[in-house]
C-alpha cells in the first residue's frame, strides 16, 4: 500500500513569556493558553488549504481518513505532532519530519530552520512578518488583513515543506524514515510493558534503604533526639543535608574541609561545591572512599535488570539491549511506498511496545562482581575495625582512606 503524504503546518498563540523558547515543547503544546490559530494542509500534490479556529480544524481532522497517510511537517517531531495527536486526534499510518531528515545532511552547515533550508535549495525566501505582527494576540484579536496575511504565511510554510520533502526523500535512507516515525510515536503514543509488582516492591525497598541511611547519619552526627520517632529524625537529617550551609558545617565538624568553587552568579565570590555534578565534590567522595556506598544506590535498578535477565517470561527479557532499538522500530512502524499493511492490523497501529533498558544498568553486573553492589541492612552505622560489630554482609567502606577525625567520629557515634 502506498502512503499519501499530507503536509501540515500549525500556527498557534505565542507571546513574550509563552513560547517554545520559554517553555518546554510538551508544556507549551498542552497549555490552555496555546490556542490553535490556523492549520495549513496539503494532500499530495493538491492545492494547500488553510483553516482557522481550533473547533473548525478539529472537525476536519476527525472526518479525514488517516489510515493511508504519512503526515509530514517541519519540526513535526518536537511540536506539531503533539498537538495533532493529543488535541486534534490525528493518528496517521506514519509520521515524517523534514527537520529530522535534514539534520544528517545540513545539521552542521546550513542549519535546520525552514528558512535556511528553503533558501539553500533555492525554493524561496521565508517571510515571517505575519508571525511577528501577531505576537501576543489571539485569533479573536486579528484584523481581517492580519488573518489574510497569516493565511498566506501558513500556506507558504506548507508549500516550502512539501518542496523540501521531495528533495530530501531520495537522500534519506528507508531505515531513517522508520526511525523518524518511531521516534515521534515514542513521544505522542508512549507505551511500556512493565512488571508493576516488581517496580512497586523496588520502590518500597528504595524508600526503606534511604530511611536507614538517614538514620545511620543521625547516629553518626548525634542527631538522635529523645522523644522523636525514627521518621521525624530521618526527616530532620534530610533537611539538614539539603542545606549547603548545614552540610558544609557537618563536614567541618567531621574534620573534612568542604570543597569550594566560584559562584555562578559572581565568579569573584567563592561558594560551596557540594552538588553531585561538581568535580571537586566528586574528588572528595573518592578521597573519602565513598564510591562503594554510592554505587549501592543503584541496587534496585540492578535487581530489576537481574530479574529481567533471569526471567524468561519477563516482557522485557528479550529487549535488554539497545542494539535492538532499530529492529524494534522496524517492527512497529511503516514507511511510504515500502511496507505493505498487515491485513488484520489496526490502521496507524504503532505495533508492540518494547522496553529497552539503558546500558548503565548493566554496570550492576560489575558492581556485584566487585562486591560493592551487595545490599546491607544494619540498624546503625558501625565503625570498621570493630570485628563482630560490623555486619558480615556489609561491604568495606574503605575507612582507611578517611581523615582521622572522621574515623574517630564514626567510632564514637556508634
Amino acid at each position: 500500500m502506498k502512503l499519501i503524504p499530507v503536509f501540515i503546518d500549525l500556527e498557534t498563540f505565542w507571546g513574550k513569556d509563552h513560547s517554545l523558547s520559554k517553555m518546554n515543547p510538551i508544556s507549551y503544546c498542552v497549555h490552555p493558553d496555546t490556542e490553535i490559530i490556523s492549520c495549513a494542509a496539503k494532500v499530495g500534490d493538491e492545492p494547500t488549504y488553510v483553516t482557522f479556529g481550533e473547533a473548525a480544524i478539529k472537525k476536519q481532522t476527525k472526518a479525514f481518513d488517516w489510515s493511508d497517510k504519512i503526515v509530514v511537517g517541519h519540526n513535526l517531531s518536537l511540536f506539531d505532532s503533539m498537538i495533532l495527536r493529543w488535541r486534534l486526534g490525528v493518528r496517521p499510518a506514519m509520521w515524517g519530519c523534514t527537520l529530522a531528515m535534514s539534520r544528517p545532511l545540513h545539521g552542521l552547515t546550513v542549519g535546520g530552520s525552514l528558512a535556511a533550508l528553503v533558501e539553500h535549495y533555492g525554493i524561496g525566501k521565508k517571510d515571517q512578518t505575519a508571525l511577528v505582527n501577531t505576537k501576543g494576540r489571539h485569533l479573536e484579536d486579528f484584523t481581517p488583513e492580519e488573518i489574510e496575511a497569516m493565511r498566506e504565511y501558513n500556506r507558504m510554510d506548507v508549500e516550502y515543506c512539501a518542496a523540501l520533502f521531495k528533495i530530501l526523500l531520495p537522500l534519506t535512507p528507508k531505515k531513517e524514515m522508520r526511525i523518524i516515525d518511531g521516534t515521534i510515536r515514542m513521544l505522542v503514543e508512549p507505551k511500556f510493558r512493565i512488571d508493576a509488582p516488581l517496580l512497586e516492591a523496588a520502590l518500597v525497598e528504595e524508600r526503606g534503604r534511604k530511611r536507614l541511611m538517614l538514620l545511620d547519619t543521625a547516629t553518626m552526627i548525634g542527631a538522635n533526639v529523645v522523644g522523636k520517632t525514627d521518621d521525624e529524625i530521618a526527616d530532620d537529617v534530610s533537611k539538614m543535608l539539603g542545606s549547603a550551609q548545614k552540610f558544609a558545617k557537618l563536614l567541618k565538624d567531621l574534620g573534612v574541609e568542604p570543597p569550594m568553587k566560584p559562584s555562578p552568579t559572581n565568579p569573584e565570590k567563592q561558594t560551596f561545591a557540594l552538588a553531585k555534578t561538581d568535580e571537586a565534590f566528586t574528588a572528595l567522595l573518592i578521597e573519602l572512599g565513598v564510591p562503594g556506598q554510592y554505587l549501592q544506590c543503584h541496587r534496585p535498578a540492578e535487581r530489576l535488570l537481574h530479574r529481567f535477565e533471569n526471567d524468561a517470561h519477563s516482557p522485557a527479557a528479550q529487549f535488554a539491549d539497545n542494539a535492538e532499538i532499530a529492529e524494534t522500530i522496524e517492527d512497529s512502524v511503516r514507511e511510504p511506498e515500502i511496507v505493505e499493511a498487515e491485513p488484520d492490523a489496526e490502521p496507524g497501529s504503532p505495533g508492540p511496545a518494547k522496553l529497552v533498558l539503558p546500558p548503565l544498568l548493566r554496570a550492576g553486573d560489575r558492581h556485584r562482581q566487585d562486591g560493592v553492589g551487595e545490599h546491607h541492612r544494619h540498624p546503625r552505622c558501625v565503625a570498621p575495625g570493630d570485628g563482630d560489630a560490623q555486619p558480615a554482609d556489609r561491604p568495606s567502606t574503605h575507612a582507611d582512606q578517611r581523615p582521622a577525625r572522621l574515623r574517630e567520629v564514626l567510632h564514637d557515634r556508634r
